[in-house]
């Protein structure tokens, strides 16, 4: 690059600084300017309108001073609640005796506390029949009252201030006095409702019903079953029921072994051929076949001798049958007499039999009575129990609802009772007045700034230029 073109470039940018610094400086003397032409042209409006700010002002300081001295006056009753603690909270569902629960007073139980206290269902209770009116309130009265009806909760305490106000300062302190007595009214059926002691009543009432008659019922197993001695009656049954079982053991297994004895014998009895019975332990028997098995051996001898038609033979074989019917007279008897015995045994048997089926019945009724007087009793011991719980929280209800009435509570306290003062709360003289000129001036000002904007008249030389398009050259003063 030549030397002649570096120092026209070099030369270029110069002249674009230098420009650019003279642009600048003629913007910043332009705004300056323009600063100075607005607020010139603020102080030109309100100075060509001083008779309209001071009208205004006059006007509305004026109407603020007859206000302030004219107006007819209003009173304030004021009162205060101290909140001591949270209502007691007591679970009526549950039957376990347990403690109130209670906690400190938050911020949200103050700002509980004071919306009750300036509810309209308050208000109305105040207002109407019994309170300083003797009809029902109506619903603009109600809107009325809690127009004029402020709280507050005093900072760092737990104390609700209120005061209600009045032109008629009478008025005023009965029904902030009648609101008060209503609060603690109202407060105590919110959080303890009438609905809740007849609950408990009523499920009192129930158990003592469900009570006697359980009692009834125990009473009338108690006339066939001593409690005191059952489980003692038991032991003596088991004990009793035990020997009869093995008393029964013993005959049963007697009777198998008599029948042991009888089958055979019966069945030799039944027999048609010859029988010594030489298996029976008797000595009769045992005598008469010894004495009947000579005799058959005595007719074999005859037999050798004589034909068997012979007259000897003959009278052997009427010998032999008559001692042959001696011999099966004495098994008969023999037969008869186990049979006896057997028949006691199986007497015995069913005798002992029946023992032990009344025995075991009578356990199982005492077993039975036993369980169900200790069932009854449980049950009993429940009822009672819940009939007492009930009993008593629904006494509790019914002690803190005439608490209530007497206007006193535990969780509460009307710290100071309504009570009007003689000082205006409303109009306040020096206030109002200050107020009034404070708000005279900032309305002719706005005034001054709304006429300024509907005039579109010229007035000055920049609303030529502005109008016409073109600069101003000169201006000549209006004589």
């Amino acid at each position: 690059m030549s030397e002649s073109e570096t120092t026209t470039g070099t030369q270029a940018r110069e002249t674009s600084t230098a420009m650019y610094l003279r642009t600048r400086e003629a913007l910043r003397d332009a705004r300056g300017a323009a600063g100075e032409d607005w607020k010139r042209e603020i102080v030109e409006i309100f100075f060509s309108r001083l008779w309209l700010i001071f009208l205004s002002t006059g006007v509305i300081f004026a109407a603020s001073a007859g206000v302030a001295y004219y107006w007819p006056p209003t009173y304030a009753a004021h009162g205060s609640v101290l909140v001591r603690g949270k209502p007691s909270q007591i679970d009526p569902n549950s039957l376990e005796p347990e403690r109130e629960r209670v906690s400190g007073v938050s911020k949200e139980d103050l700002q509980t506390e004071l919306a009750i206290l300036t509810s309209p269902d308050v208000v109305r209770l105040a207002a109407g029949p019994g309170g300083p009116a003797s009809r029902p309130a109506r619903p603009e009265e109600i809107d009325r009252i809690r127009e004029n009806l402020e709280g507050e909760v005093v900072p760092s305490s737990n104390v609700i201030s209120i005061h209600l106000e009045s032109r008629d300062a009478e008025w005023a302190e009965e029904t902030l006095d009648k609101i008060l007595r209503q609060y603690l009214v109202f407060r105590a059926t919110a959080f303890h409702p009438h609905a809740q002691e007849e609950f408990l009543s009523d499920r009192a009432a129930k158990y003592r019903k469900d009570l006697e008659e359980v009692e009834n019922r125990l009473v009338e197993i108690a006339g066939t079953t001593s409690e005191i001695f059952v489980d003692r009656e038991l032991t003596n049954n088991l004990d009793l029921l035990l020997s009869l079982k093995k008393k029964l053991g013993e005959l049963l297994q007697a009777r198998v072994e008599k029948e042991k004895t009888i089958v055979p014998l019966r069945e030799a009895a039944d027999a048609q051929a010859v029988q010594y019975f030489a298996f029976l332990a008797s000595e009769a028997v045992d005598r008469i076949s010894q004495q009947l098995l000579a005799l058959r051996v005595a007719r074999s001898e005859l037999l050798r001798l004589y034909p068997e038609g012979h007259e000897k033979v003959r009278a052997m074989d009427s010998s032999i049958e008559s001692m042959y019917g001696d011999l099966r007279a004495e098994v008969q008897k023999i037969l008869a007499m186990r049979q006896a015995e057997l028949d006691s045994i199986e007497m015995q048997v069913e005798q002992v039999e029946k023992d032990i089926a009344a025995l075991e019945t009578r356990n199982a009724t005492l077993q039975r009575n036993s369980t169900e007087i200790q069932r009854l009793t449980r049950e009993a011991e429940i009822l009672r129990f819940n009939y007492e719980t009930f009993a008593k929280r629904g006494e509790e209800a019914r002690i803190k609802e005439d608490i209530t009435l007497a206007n006193f509570s535990d969780d509460v306290n009307i710290l100071s009772w309504a009570k009007s003062s003689a000082k205006v709360v409303f109009p306040l003289k020096l206030p109002t007045m200050a107020i009034g000129l404070l708000s005279g001036l900032l309305a002719g000002l706005s005034l001054c700034l709304l006429f300024e904007f509907l005039d579109q008249t010229i007035k000055r030389p920049a609303d030529v230029s502005r109008a016409v398009g073109l600069p101003v050259i000169c201006s000549i003063r209006k004589a």
